[in-house]
């Protein structure tokens, strides 16, 4: 298991800290709960989590794909997204923007539909957190191979 700082990302206060409260039932250190695409991207920068759980529908002016694109194009952290159900524009939207920004951009590692329980939540934190660890690893370069001189 990993214990993981985990910033949550959701305009809805209850649920909010419901998801809070899961997160550190299982372990994990939420860095931040915020409501807004701007806090999340101004707490993201910050605090540098190891995941963020990313509602999709925010209130205000910037929604979850867009924070979560502002906060990929600085940092390299992996998103989990959160909807309330399967609203096709939004998904669209989503496809069509990892595709011309670039999947590293956006990239996504699950969705989870609320509500969740706390069972799911931890399985897909893990898996994502497991997938993102092997694929950094897979492509770093450890730091000799830098350092070889050519022949």
């Amino acid at each position: 298991m990993f214990n993981s700082r985990i910033l949550v990302v959701e305009d809805e206060a209850i649920i909010a800290l419901g998801i809070k409260k899961k997160l550190e039932e299982l372990g994990h250190n939420v860095v931040g709960v915020v409501f807004s695409g701007k806090e999340a991207v101004e707490i993201a920068l910050k605090e540098e989590p190891d995941l963020i759980l990313m509602d999709i529908s925010l209130e205000g002016n910037m929604d979850g794909i867009e924070a979560a694109c502002k906060i990929r194009s600085k940092i390299n952290i992996p998103i989990i997204y959160l909807t309330a159900g399967t609203n096709e524009e939004l998904f669209q939207r989503l496809c069509i923007t990892e595709h011309f920004q670039g999947v590293s951009m956006t990239e996504h590692y699950a969705y989870l539909s609320k509500p969740f329980s706390k069972k799911e939540m931890d399985v897909n934190i893990e898996l994502t957190l497991y997938k993102y660890s092997t694929k950094k690893k897979r492509f770093e370069i450890p730091e000799k191979e830098f350092q070889k001189e050519l022949p």
